[in-house]
């Protein structure tokens, strides 16, 4: 399911920046963990799209009011109800 949802989400951002690019030289690997895992750093260009919707601060407002009514922090042995994101 986690694989599903974030090629869905990765094809969303890309498909709003069809020129973003890589730069390989600029990359920095960790050097603690293999290749595959990530990347310490790793320089890209695109140009900016059109917003499509709300902003990162409505987002997060919009999030944490839903957090906080639906009582989603509490353990799960206290509230055992779906989240229901609006």
């Amino acid at each position: 399911m986690a694989r599903t949802v974030f090629k869905s989400m990765l094809t969303g951002v890309l498909d709003r920046m069809p020129d973003y690019r890589c730069d390989p030289a600029g990359a920095v690997h960790y050097e603690t963990i293999g290749v595959i895992q990530g990347m310490q750093h790793l320089p890209a260009t695109f140009t900016p799209g059109r917003r499509t919707g709300p902003g990162l601060a409505e987002t997060l407002e919009k999030l944490q009011r839903i957090c906080d009514e639906q009582q989603l922090a509490a353990p799960i042995t206290v509230h055992k109800a779906t989240a229901v994101i609006d």
